[in-house]
């Protein structure tokens, strides 16, 4: 799994968007899985998902982060 650098998109009150991160250092973690799974459940009930590795820093800790919309309007920030 490749980590990137950037900085997770910012909580903006005018944006409906839910944002869950979690360390990935075991793909197997129950955080991990849970992710993963509320994700598959999020884009079958319709709702935009994405699920992207992300960390602090280059080199850093590895995280998983999922943000899901409902309102239609693009992912990013």
């Amino acid at each position: 799994m490749t980590t990137s650098a950037s900085s997770p998109p910012m909580y903006r009150p005018d944006r409906a968007a839910l944002l869950f991160i979690a360390p990935c250092d075991d793909p197997l973690d129950d955080a991990v899985v849970l992710l993963r799974e509320a994700a598959r459940l999020s884009a079958e009930a319709g709702l935009q998902v994405e699920l992207r590795p992300w960390s602090l820093r280059e080199g850093g800790r590895p995280f998983l982060m999922l943000t899901v919309r409902a309102d239609g309007a693009p992912l990013e920030a």
